[in-house]
């Protein structure tokens, strides 16, 4: 209908917490494509980048990632840390 679907703004960690970013995303796939823009993962494919909520550990995937909650903490983990 040619509206934009509205962002999720999230709280990104990376898995040594040393840096954090604040990105919007409205899919799972958009987050994992700003996640290897903002923390430097180029050298990763998509297949070895994994979201997990950062208070549990909890996996993200495009399904569950539809019930985030507004800032919520997220980590990105990538390679041997899956």
């Amino acid at each position: 209908d040619g509206r934009l679907k509205s962002q999720i703004p999230l709280k990104v960690y990376s898995s040594n917490r040393r840096t954090r970013k604040l990105l919007g995303a409205d899919s799972y796939n958009q987050l994992i494509i700003k996640c290897r823009e903002k923390f430097n993962l180029h050298d990763y494919e998509e297949d070895n980048i994994k979201v997990v909520l950062y208070d549990d550990g909890m996996e993200v995937d495009s399904d569950s990632f539809l019930f985030l909650d507004p800032n919520t903490s997220i980590m990105i983990l990538q390679g041997n840390e899956i």
